[in-house]
């Protein structure tokens, strides 16, 4: 198990990322998860668990300590980054109103980027939303729901 397919890797690091919610649901669902995942490539728990102590005979990489040290300062400063997604507003090709405000389609197409680190009914939301926005405005339940997302995944200004 000393070497992953990177799209089992990615997988197991989403779900090992969720382990640190504060939702229950989404621990427990991240720990079936990393099951799952380990069980389809014939390994299991325990050997993760070696894997990530001994790792490669105790050794990283230069270029394994490198891309560990950068990811875990670009999670320190989701916050920045997405202050600066806010003040560039996103999508410079779409359409702004003059204060520079998004439409409710480029909302509803930011936040569909962004989708995988949603809920499942968030993200056929937003499907729903960034096809329905095209030609229309959204509901007011819509909007009030497209709005908790948008700023929750760190979104700026919004339409009013």
């Amino acid at each position: 198990m000393s070497e992953l397919p990177a799209a089992v890797r990615s997988k197991l690091a989403k779900a090992l990322r969720l382990l640190s919610s504060d939702r229950d649901g989404e621990v427990l669902s991240a720990a079936h998860t990393v099951a799952r995942v380990l069980r389809a490539v014939g390994s299991d728990i325990h050997t993760l668990s070696d894997l990530i102590e001994h790792g490669n005979g105790g050794q990283l990489s230069e270029a394994e300590m490198k891309k560990l040290y950068d990811a875990g300062y670009a999670d320190g400063r989701a916050d920045g980054v997405r202050a600066a997604e806010a003040k560039l507003h996103h999508d410079q090709d779409g359409f702004r109103d003059i204060d520079g405000i998004p439409s409710w389609h480029e909302v509803a197409i930011w936040c569909q980027r962004r989708s995988e680190r949603l809920r499942e009914t968030e993200a056929g939301f937003l499907d729903d939303m960034a096809g329905r926005t095209v030609y229309s405005e959204p509901t007011p339940k819509q909007e009030k729901w497209l709005r908790s997302i948008y700023l929750r995944l760190g979104g700026g200004r919004l339409p009013s």
